[in-house]
């Protein structure tokens, strides 16, 4: 299993990762990045690439408390 620390880049095949907190995010089908337990149903909205901030749209930065991610099997 992969572990991706902030400013990482997560590869096109890692399609779930965990964070310490217990929370899973998986590959929407835009690419990004959201919660699995989501229940608004929302497209992905964080980044592949860890360390971006500033404005995208439709896109957010990973917070600090979320590191280091670790790829989950699917």
């Amino acid at each position: 299993m992969r572990v991706f620390e902030f400013g990482d880049l997560i590869p096109d095949d890692v399609e779930r990762v965990g964070s310490p907190d217990g929370d899973e995010y998986v590959r929407a089908e835009n690419g990004a990045f959201k919660l699995v337990r989501d229940p608004a149903e929302l497209p992905g909205y964080l980044r592949s690439n860890t360390g971006a901030v500033g404005p995208e749209p439709l896109r957010a930065a990973w917070f600090d408390f979320e590191f280091p991610l670790m790829e989950v099997a699917v």
